[in-house]
């Protein structure tokens, strides 16, 4: 695990981190889901939530989009991480 992701995993907390196999989105899924997420972002901005991470902002898309199925967020999330760490190379917006 790289140590700029020590936050984002301490915040999730999986439940079984040794049975999530990411799985990589391909370069317009993962643009999507970034866009979903700081859009979600933004609109908390004049809630209670305002000062939220983006961390914080990942898993509570996450939760909200997949029902608060843990493992299915777990998965999800790792899904976003491993796609943003293969296209950050390639493209300047992942």
């Amino acid at each position: 695990m790289k140590p700029e992701y020590l936050e984002f995993t301490k915040l999730l907390q999986p439940k079984n981190p040794q049975n999530i196999r990411p799985k990589r989105m391909n370069i317009q899924q993962t643009l999507r889901l970034v866009d979903e997420i700081y859009s979600y972002r933004f609109s908390q901005k004049s809630t209670a939530k305002a000062h939220m991470t983006l961390a914080e902002a990942i898993i509570d898309t996450a939760n909200k989009k997949l029902n608060g199925i843990k493992a299915k967020i777990d998965q999800s999330s790792f899904d976003l991480l491993a796609s943003i760490e293969q296209h950050k190379e390639t493209s300047l917006d992942a």
